[in-house]
C-alpha cells in the first residue's frame, strides 16, 4: 500500500496532490464520526448479537407480538398517503390563491414539528375528550390504543407526502391534460388516465418510504404509552421492544440480536419495493 501511494505521490501533479489532501482533509472529521457513531457500534452489536439465546428470542410472545404490532401500524401508511394525494391536489388547484397557500401551511406545520411536541398535544387532546372524542382515556384502553397512534401518525405525516406529491403535480406538463380535454375527456377521466398513471412513481416513492419509516415508529410510543397497556403491550413495536430490552432489562446481547434481526427484516423488505420503485421510474 505504501509503495502505491509513493507512486501516486510520484506521477501525480503537485496541484492534484494538494487538492486530494484538502478533500481529505474535510472528509476525515466526517469519516471520522461515521465509523465512531455508526460504523463500530453496528459491528459490536453484531458481535454481542452472537452472545445472545436466539432460540429463547425466537419463543418470546413479546417479541412475536410487536413485530404483529409493528406491521398493524404500517397500515395506517395508505391512508395518509390517499389523504396527501387529496391535500395536494386542492393545493394544487388553489396554488394562487390565498386559501392554497393557507392551506399547504396548515398540513405542512405538524411535518415539521417536534414528533414530542406532536405526541403530547394529541395525548392532551384524547385525555381531555377533545373534538367528540368522549372522555375515555384512549391510550390506556387496549383496543384503541394502537388506532390511536396510528391516527396521530396519519395527522402528522400527511404533510409531508402532500409535499411529494406537489413535486409530482407541478412536473407533469399542462399539455396532457390539456390534449386529453381536447379528446373529450372531464376532470375526473383525466385526472385517472393521465394524472395517476404519471404519479404512479410519486405514489410508489411514498408508499415505500412511509412503510420503512412506519415500521421503525419509535418516539409515539416511548412518549405515550411506553409499549401499553400493560399486560397485553398493545402498542409494543419493534424498535421499543430493543430499546426497552436494552435500556430496561440490561439484557444488550439479547436486544443486539433483536436489533441485528430486525435490521436484515428491513433490507430483505426493502430489496422488492426498490426494484419495484425502479420499475415504476422505467416505464413512467
Amino acid at each position: 500500500m505504501a509503495i502505491l501511494l509513493l507512486r501516486w505521490a510520484e506521477g501525480t501533479p503537485a496541484r492534484l496532490r494538494r487538492e486530494t489532501a484538502i478533500a481529505w482533509g474535510f472528509l476525515g472529521p466526517a469519516g471520522l464520526h461515521l465509523t465512531v457513531f455508526t460504523i463500530g457500534p453496528a459491528l459490536y452489536a453484531i458481535y454481542l448479537a452472537t452472545a445472545a439465546n436466539l432460540p429463547a428470542l425466537a419463543r418470546d410472545p413479546v417479541t412475536w407480538n410487536a413485530l404483529r404490532n409493528t406491521a398493524l401500524y404500517a397500515l395506517y401508511v395508505p391512508v395518509s398517503v390517499a389523504l396527501a394525494l387529496v391535500a395536494a391536489l386542492a393545493v394544487f388547484r388553489y396554488r394562487q390563491h390565498w386559501g392554497g397557500r393557507l392551506l399547504s401551511t396548515a398540513f405542512v406545520l405538524p411535518y415539521v414539528a417536534s414528533a414530542v411536541v406532536i405526541a403530547l398535544v394529541w395525548q392532551a387532546i384524547y385525555r381531555w375528550g377533545s373534538f367528540g372524542l368522549g372522555r375515555t382515556d384512549w391510550l390506556s384502553n387496549t383496543g384503541s390504543a394502537l388506532p390511536a397512534l396510528m391516527l396521530i401518525s396519519v395527522w402528522a405525516h400527511m404533510g409531508g407526502q402532500m409535499v411529494v406529491f406537489l413535486a409530482g403535480l407541478q412536473a407533469i406538463p399542462p399539455a396532457y391534460l390539456d390534449a386529453a380535454r381536447v379528446d373529450g375527456a372531464g376532470a375526473w377521466r383525466g385526472f385517472w388516465r393521465v394524472t395517476v398513471p404519471l404519479l404512479r412513481p410519486v405514489t410508489w416513492f411514498v408508499v415505500l418510504t412511509g412503510v420503512l419509516g412506519a415500521l421503525q415508529m419509535f418516539t409515539l410510543v416511548f412518549v405515550l404509552t411506553q409499549g401499553g397497556p400493560s399486560p397485553s403491550h398493545a402498542t409494543g413495536v419493534m424498535v421499543h421492544r430493543i430499546y426497552q430490552t436494552a435500556f430496561g432489562q440490561q439484557a444488550f446481547a439479547l436486544a443486539s440480536a433483536l436489533a441485528v434481526v430486525f435490521a436484515v427484516m428491513l433490507l430483505i423488505l426493502r430489496w422488492p419495493q426498490l426494484a419495484i420503485l425502479r420499475r415504476q421510474v422505467r416505464n413512467a
